[in-house]
């Protein structure tokens, strides 16, 4: 039996306000671009950052920003 030892990451709409409101509803060029800023953005901030709080919330929207980038690339091959 296998298990799972990671949480499932949850989506960037659970953890970004304007990403849910706004940047969801833009052509997927546009929703890539934004993940592309904010996993930039987690990239630093997580490098600049010593505060445990801080390095958790960055690492989740990192891994968060990357799964909708993925996902915004497998809906740009599929139109």
């Amino acid at each position: 039996m296998l298990f799972n030892l990671k949480p499932d990451c949850p989506s960037l709409s659970d953890l970004d306000s304007l990403y849910q409101e706004a940047i969801s509803e833009l052509p997927i060029p546009a929703k890539k671009e934004y993940c592309e800023r904010l996993i930039s953005r987690a990239e630093y901030e997580l490098q600049h950052t010593s505060c445990p709080e801080e390095i958790h919330k960055w690492k989740l929207l990192l891994r968060s920003a990357r799964k909708e980038a993925s996902m915004c690339l497998m809906e740009n091959k599929m139109e």
